[in-house]
């Protein structure tokens, strides 16, 4: 096994094998008992013809089975491809097909949406866990976790990692005392007329509105401007503002070059499966 985490959970071990690593609602699980639950499943892993560099589809909640398979891959030398939990059928397929996952472990109450997935993808070996009982810059990242790359994607790899470091494309400051705070996405910046609009600004204040729910703020191509400042709205149910409204109250509270020129009052707004809003569906519309 090369040095990764679980050659820490075996160092960790060694060092205070009954201290607890991790705790959900009344269970607590020791570094001794991760250790050796996640070195049966490793073996288990194996055990079905799996060999080194596989890649295994882990579709698992916030619970210990988690923690116990991400150690048993590690352990077995494979590679973890975690799977968000809210995923469909086909989106299932195509994360194990882009992924070319040989296995997908999934949860009980998701294994209906996970088999037909695995299905799509080619017939992907399924296992299901039951419980028992049934100044503003790129913020860049340096450090042993930090992922490889993006799989099959040389030219997005390239992009996020220059010169030893991992651009995040989080557009960060620190303060005097050394903290971080996330402004935006470098994406998502607008650039009015030579001047920075941060969109996460310009929501906050939308929020503050009484008549809005939800709020996405994007740029949009401008002749003169280069880009414009455009707000995508929710209202909230039962409540009424009009566009001229809304960016009225934004001029009174937003400097002259932020505030939005343009509002569209809409249904609701795009998201993924993680509630995520797709602000790239915004930009086409």
């Amino acid at each position: 096994m090369s040095f990764n985490l679980a050659t820490m959970l075996r160092e960790s071990r060694m060092a205070h094998p009954d201290k607890a690593l991790c705790r959900i609602n009344h269970l607590a699980f020791t570094y001794a008992q991760v250790d050796e639950i996640s070195g049966r499943i490793a073996t288990s892993l194996l055990g079905t013809g799996l060999e080194t560099g596989d890649k295994v589809a882990v579709q698992l909640p916030n619970l210990p089975q988690f923690l116990f398979t991400y150690f048993a891959i590690l352990k077995a030398g494979l590679v973890m491809v975690p799977l968000n939990p809210l995923l469909r059928a086909g989106e299932i397929a195509y994360q194990l097909a882009d992924s070319e996952a040989k296995v997908l472990i999934t949860f009980g109450s998701f294994a209906p949406e996970a088999l037909r997935g695995a299905q799509q993808a080619g017939g992907v070996s399924t296992y299901v866990v039951n419980l028992p009982g049934n100044d503003q810059r790129p913020e860049g990242t340096r450090n042993y976790d930090v992922m490889k790359g993006y799989y099959r994607n040389p030219e997005a790899t390239a992009e996020a990692f220059r010169a030893g470091w991992f651009h995040t494309g989080d557009l960060a400051y620190a303060d005097k005392d050394g903290y971080l705070f996330i402004v935006d996405r470098m994406k998502d910046l607008v650039i009015r007329g030579g001047y920075n609009v941060y969109p996460r600004e310009v929501e906050e204040v939308l929020f503050t509105h009484p008549a809005i729910a939800e709020a996405a703020v994007v740029g949009a191509a401008h002749p003169t401007m280069g880009e414009e400042v455009v707000a995508f709205v929710v209202l909230k149910p039962g409540a009424g503002a009009t566009e001229e409204d809304i960016i009225g109250y934004c001029k009174q509270r937003l400097a002259a070059y932020k505030y939005p020129r343009q509002v569209q009052i809409i249904s609701e707004l795009p998201k993924g499966p993680t509630g995520k809003i797709l602000k790239r569906e915004l930009r086409t519309r």
